[in-house]
């Protein structure tokens, strides 16, 4: 220890301790004693009835005085705030200023307000289930998949090959993500015997931050796979709130809080976003989903039959096991 209290001889390892020392202890001693000294000062010098009835009478009218001037400047200044108040439009309200809840949150209808959606669940959401990224192609008929890049689910020697096309902002695809996806992953991913790929197929026309979401989902792929399909999970179970963020502006910085809850390089990742860098990524495809078909979402592959819509889980399953030899 190489800083020393002179006070008390207490050591300190930095100067700040030894400084925070003193001002904490020594100074508000020397404070007490000063008190101290002045009560006894003034308890030993009594002053006669006379001088101390002068004394309350002039402390009282010094109370007085400071009420009134209190009150006056009170007064004025109400005054002058209603004033100023209807001159800028009223009392009932702040132009500009969104309203917010006793939590701090804001309502959601200022541009400015502060809706960031979070994750609520950042882990990866199949933790015993490979989480891959593909190669190559497969061809099924006349059905072929470009699974180079493309993030998957499963083990690459499964029989059967499932590609699914969403939009993440598509209603229809959280009922099916909802629905029988889940039960396809159980009853047949996990199980080697499908391997599921997920390919974007945004309709900005139609879904305003289906686009936005696609490029995001891309961009946590290129670090992560796993990644990715928190993504998508967290599309589906925040539906709502996100098209909120993005009406408020701050679809943009949810994406960001996203990767960094995920713990993805939140500066890679927000230039990978920012300048659109995988958007050739998500129009190949669209035009892939074209090209076997797909013009709607959901539209989900299996090997070669096309599958529309939020369908029931049942009809996933003959389909599956059709294809199973």
């Amino acid at each position: 220890m190489s800083h020393e209290c002179s006070e008390c001889g207490k050591g300190f390892d930095t100067e700040r301790g030894l400084n925070i020392h003193k001002r904490q202890m020594h100074d508000e001693e020397k404070q007490e004693n000063n008190v101290e000294d002045t009560d006894t000062t003034e308890t030993h010098k009594p002053e006669n009835k006379e001088t101390e009835t002068s004394k309350e009478q002039s402390q009282q009218s010094i109370k007085l005085t400071a009420k009134q001037f209190g009150g006056i400047t009170f007064a004025t200044g109400l005054f002058l705030g209603l004033a100023l108040g209807m001159m800028l439009g009223g009392f009932s309200e702040v132009q500009g200023a969104p309203a917010v809840d006793i939590d701090g949150n804001s309502d959601g209808n200022s541009p400015s307000g502060s809706n960031i959606v979070e994750l609520s669940n950042t882990k990866y959401p199949y933790a015993d289930l490979e989480a891959g990224i593909g190669s190559g192609e497969k061809t099924y008929g006349d059905t072929t998949f470009k699974l180079d890049g493309e993030p998957y689910i499963g083990s690459p020697d499964a029989e059967v090959t499932a590609v699914s096309y969403e939009d993440f902002e598509c209603p229809f695809c959280k009922r099916y993500n909802e629905g029988a996806y889940p039960q396809i992953v159980e009853n047949y991913v996990r199980n080697g015997e499908v391997q599921y790929f997920f390919k974007n197929l945004p309709l900005p026309q139609l879904h305003p931050w289906s686009e936005p979401a696609a490029l995001a989902s891309e961009c946590a792929l290129n670090q992560d796979a796993e990644a990715f399909w928190t993504f998508k999970k967290g599309f589906f179970s925040n539906q709502d709130q996100l098209g909120n963020a993005h009406k408020n502006g701050n679809f943009d910085k949810s994406m960001y809080r996203w990767a960094e809850q995920t713990g993805l390089n939140k500066e890679k990742f927000q230039s990978c976003y920012d300048n659109k860098e995988e958007m050739d990524e998500v129009n190949q495809d669209k035009q892939e989903a074209g090209d076997n078909g797909a013009q709607a979402t959901p539209s989900i592959i299996v090997n070669d039959e096309l599958l529309e819509g939020a369908q029931p889980y049942s009809r996933f399953e003959s389909t599956i096991q059709s294809k199973l030899q």
